[in-house]
């Protein structure tokens, strides 16, 4: 039987095409010209000794049953490939003490810019990468194992077993001419007929404030949307309305006087640590799990003594922190 060579690069090409139906269109998603595209597959079909696709009476593309039958089998290539990768990342990870680690954006700040360094100066044979997304991109990676941890955001996914290590209620950001920044805490109720700015679709507090908000029968005056912190800081620092906030984020922003931070009652901001279901911890993981959770208790200690007792003119109204530490046996 004579030998087949085709290519990964081939195998991803007849795919786009398989799905696009039209050169032109997958051309242009990898990108390429629409001639040489057409060549790779062409080249692809000398090979195989089949014709994979041909023009129907309405002049569209349309897959031969052998293309059909190399569809299938290619889905099959990329989960087994997938599996190999997954096998061999995690003996590497055994082997050289690695743990790739995902972040919803937002923790890592709380544990401070260097949690990861200082980790890794304690524990000299471990080695921690870090890449920190939104909610939903750091989930859906979790999902396609480019991680062997994630520290992800509640509610959690069902896919994961999650460990809760913190909670705390969520806090805005109101401008001193705003007569809600004399509260000493919100609930939902006040934001009724208020200009809102909270993170995008792609953070899972936009969704709890919607929710909380239609629960309850309130109606927003105005939504807007950003993911930088610092610009629903300056929206609220400008009076356009009512800034999202989380209350670790304060000692990160200008300090300013005029803007006060002020919790939410009953919306609460939690993150845990994240694996995959059949994922078994390592011996590597579980010591940075433990790290983890006594990094939370000094965050909150160290912020428990900063805060009291606080000056008059401070602009901070702390609310109520929890630690969660794991019940079972890691």
């Amino acid at each position: 039987m004579a030998t087949i060579s085709i290519s990964t690069g081939q195998l991803d090409y007849f795919t786009t095409v398989y799905r696009k139906r039209s050169f032109s269109a997958a051309a242009r998603t990898i990108p390429m010209s629409p001639q040489g595209f057409t060549k790779a597959i062409h080249v692809l079909e000398r090979e195989l000794g089949v014709t994979l696709f041909k023009l129907d009476e309405s002049g569209m593309l349309s897959p031969t049953p052998y293309a059909d039958v190399l569809y299938e089998h290619v889905l099959s290539w990329y989960q087994n490939l997938k599996v190999m990768q997954e096998d061999f990342r995690r003996i590497s990870a055994d082997d050289r003490q690695h743990i790739h680690l995902g972040a919803a954006i937002g923790i890592p700040g709380f544990f401070g810019i260097d949690f990861v360094e200082n980790f890794m100066k304690k524990h000299k044979d471990i080695l921690v990468r870090c890449v920190e997304t939104p909610d939903s991109r750091c989930e859906e990676e979790l999902l396609n194992g480019e991680y062997d941890l994630a520290l992800t955001v509640a509610p959690y996914n069902d896919a994961f077993e999650t460990v809760e290590i913190y909670s705390t209620e969520l806090s805005v950001w109101i401008n001193k001419k705003n007569k809600l920044s004399e509260k000493e805490f919100l609930v939902l109720e006040d934001l009724e007929d208020q200009n809102f700015a909270c993170m995008d679709r792609s953070f899972k507090v936009y969704d709890q404030v919607l929710t909380g908000c239609e629960k309850t029968g309130i109606h927003l005056k105005s939504m807007a949307t950003c993911a930088e912190m610092i610009w629903l800081y300056n929206y609220a620092q400008r009076n356009k309305g009512i800034g999202c906030s989380a209350p670790h984020l304060t000692s990160c922003l200008p300090d300013d006087d005029s803007v006060m931070n002020v919790p939410i009652k009953g919306v609460y901001w939690k993150f845990g640590v994240s694996r995959l279901k059949d994922h078994n911890w390592s011996p590597a993981e579980r010591t940075f799990i433990n790290y983890l959770t006594e990094s939370v208790r000094d965050v909150i200690a160290n912020r428990s003594i900063l805060d009291c007792p606080k000056p008059a003119s401070s602009a901070v109204r702390m609310p109520v922190e929890q630690t969660r530490t794991p019940t079972r046996q890691l």
